[in-house]
């Protein structure tokens, strides 16, 4: 992975997630976790004693924002995950060797033949 967003959310595991996370490939997978300040369906405590957590027992390297919103998004939160995202992936370190293939484009009706008759029937 070249990296992990967490909007507004929360750690599960919390006694167990330094052990799963040493024990994980993806271990220094960097993080970019933003928050609103009032949020009241995920409280910002949350985010605070989670990032605390992974700070003080894992190494990961954790990307945390709070944000003058509530369980919403807020444009300089996107804007920042932009930039973390454009970081994280154009770093030497998770820049893929090959650019990725192409994807064949998608057949529209300029790329059919309208006067071919139909294929046959297989019965």
């Amino acid at each position: 992975l070249a990296g992990c967003v967490c909007l507004s959310g929360w750690l599960m595991l919390k006694k167990e997630f330094p052990d799963l996370v040493k024990e994980s490939p993806n271990a220094l997978t960097p993080l970019f976790w933003g928050h609103g300040l009032f949020d009241e369906i995920v409280v910002p405590d949350q985010q605070e004693n989670a990032v605390a957590l992974m700070e003080d027992q894992t190494e990961i390297p954790v990307t945390h924002k709070r944000y003058r919103t509530d369980h919403s998004s807020h444009p300089l939160e996107i804007e920042d995950l932009a930039q973390f995202l454009l970081d994280t992936w154009v770093s030497s370190e998770h820049r893929p060797a090959q650019p990725p293939a192409a994807a064949p484009a998608a057949a529209t009706n300029a790329d059919v033949d309208q006067t071919a008759p139909p294929p046959a029937s297989p019965n």
